[in-house]
């Protein structure tokens, strides 16, 4: 988002009196305190849908290599929060068992997918730039030569 939208977004949020009044600042604050904390099932597939937030994050002029590895790799992101979830309804139950591995697995599997992703976005850029500054690469150049002399060779 631009910084012109979050500017105008701020005044019109200083505007209402639901966000400036004492009152009902702590009225919403009261609020959000009594709310119940959304179930992990209920996070989990809002986590793997085309929600607003990764609409507005794919949509965005500033996205990064970053952002784009995380984005592709949001399955096992989802993973890794839904295990993290249950993770903490055991330690809150006591007669659950605890994993005492905990998430290590889908921990694990999330960074190497990130890293094989920047990896990977690096070596297509790398490429794509050397096509468009004319540098071949050295397996092109060794691919065409011998077209050429394949070309060159008289058939009988």
């Amino acid at each position: 988002m631009t910084e012109k939208y979050w500017q105008r977004y701020k005044e019109t949020h200083d505007k209402d009196p639901l966000n400036t009044n004492e009152l009902w600042v702590r009225v919403k604050q009261d609020l959000k305190r009594r709310e119940k904390p959304k179930h992990h099932l209920e996070l989990y597939s809002y986590c793997r849908t085309e929600n607003p937030y990764i609409k507005q994050i794919k949509s965005s002029p500033n996205i990064t290599m970053d952002t784009v590895a995380e984005l592709i790799c949001r399955q096992s992101a989802c993973e890794l929060q839904y295990c993290m979830s249950l993770q903490k309804l055991a330690v809150e139950n006591s007669r659950s068992k605890i994993d005492l591995q905990g998430c290590r697995d889908q921990y694990k599997t999330m960074t190497t997918c990130i890293m094989n992703e920047k990896n990977r976005i690096k070596q297509k850029e790398e490429e794509l730039r050397n096509l468009v500054l004319g540098l071949e690469q050295p397996e092109i150049k060794q691919e065409t030569q011998q077209q050429t002399v394949l070309k060159e060779e008289p058939v009988m």
